[in-house]
């Protein structure tokens, strides 16, 4: 078996004020020096990073078994978020995906487009279409899809004031899971400044806020009930049973639709801004295709398959600057990955972010080009 080439201590410590700027961009370039594979350090636990597709199938699909997720990364997930479908793993995670999963129904999540084209709507509104302006797109966006979330979880549910306050937490949230994963040695250092007490504190505050929507909620009279999330999280039922998720259950899962919704989206949406506004012929063909399906209409769920180009310019984006651009597992036996033997516990970490630039598997990898989608 081939030797992993593993950084020191000292200079996996070196790489640290780069890795908390732009951690994506350090593990490329070691993935690029160091064949696609190496060895690294997670405060005191020794990891192991890759970006070669075929390790990441092994573990995630065909010998998914043999691995679950790390408590390291994933518990502070679970702190932030509750035991939700994100942080939680095994027998758990099973019985929850199958409760939750025919909420999921295509019908159901159409009939939520409204939502997501009003809110889409109100902002073009906002922003108007006579006149040069700047416009923040990063801002834009992270507010347009935490209103989308906000109505399509809890419906009329939260007043401004609540989604106001759990998007404040939530935003300081995110930031400390960062810090907790990134370097978690500075943790200590965190509780001593009183960081980590604040954002523990923004965090319960939130959950009251949720546990009062979902208590109003489980109040209302039998009838026509709100076709939000909320509702079809309060009408899952584990698999041959009619019990429910508790309240903490559907606590965490609507956290986490939160953050998942949220977050992500409006990076991949602010990179696809980004990536269109440069190019101002692609911004005329999108343009003439949208017309061609919708003409003066909004449009619908149903439009989507009609679109190609859009999609393809979205699964671009996607490529070039995927919002989750790393996932991890732990081996629970002794595996193999690349030729390497890695021994059960041993943190590896995919990086979906190089993997998506390898230049061996994309022509012109780092290059926005939507159409090499078109013809698969």
């Amino acid at each position: 078996m081939a030797q992993l080439h593993q950084l020191t201590r000292w200079e996996a410590f070196r790489l640290l004020p780069r890795l908390l700027k732009n951690p994506a961009a350090v593990m490329e370039e070691n993935l690029r020096r160091h064949d696609g594979i190496y060895g690294s350090w997670l405060g005191n636990h020794q990891i192991v990073i890759t970006d070669d597709p075929a390790c990441a199938q092994y573990a995630l699909q065909s010998h998914h078994q043999l691995f679950r997720k790390p408590a390291e990364t994933y518990g502070v997930l679970a702190r932030a978020l509750g035991d939700g479908l994100l942080s939680s793993g095994g027998e758990r995670w099973q019985r929850h995906r199958k409760a939750i999963q025919p909420g999921f129904h295509p019908s159901r999540i159409a009939s939520l487009g409204t939502v997501m084209v009003a809110e889409a709507n109100r902002l073009a509104d906002q922003w108007g279409t006579g006149g040069e302006k700047t416009v923040n797109w990063g801002d834009a966006m992270v507010s347009v899809t935490g209103r989308i979330m906000a109505r399509t979880l809890f419906g009329d549910g939260l007043t401004e004031s609540d989604y106001a306050e759990v998007r404040r937490a939530h935003d300081a949230s995110e930031q400390m899971v960062i810090k907790e994963i990134r370097a978690p040695l500075l943790l200590p250092w965190l509780r001593l400044t009183g960081e980590v007490d604040r954002v523990e504190a923004g965090r319960a505050s939130a959950r009251n806020i949720l546990f009062r929507a979902i208590a109003q909620r489980r109040a209302l009279p039998a009838g026509q009930p709100p076709d939000d999330l909320l509702q079809m999280l309060l009408d899952a039922r584990f698999e041959g049973t009619d019990e429910g998720l508790t309240d903490e259950d559907v606590a965490a899962e609507a956290m986490t639709f939160y953050m998942a919704g949220h977050e992500t989206s409006a990076r991949a949406l602010t990179w696809f801004l980004y990536e269109i506004g440069q190019n101002s012929e692609l911004q005329a063909e999108l343009r003439a295709e949208a017309e061609t399906v919708c003409g003066h209409r909004d449009a619908t769920a149903g439009d989507v398959g009609s679109l190609p180009l859009l999609r393809s310019c979205l699964e671009e984006t996607l490529r070039l600057h995927p919002p989750a651009w790393i996932v991890d597992r732990e081996p629970t036996q002794d595996v193999e990955l690349a030729g390497h033997p890695i021994p059960a516990g041993r943190i590896v970490a995919f990086c979906l972010y190089s993997m998506h630039r390898r230049p061996d598997l994309w022509s012109d990898a780092t290059t926005f080009q939507p159409r090499r989608f078109l013809s698969k």
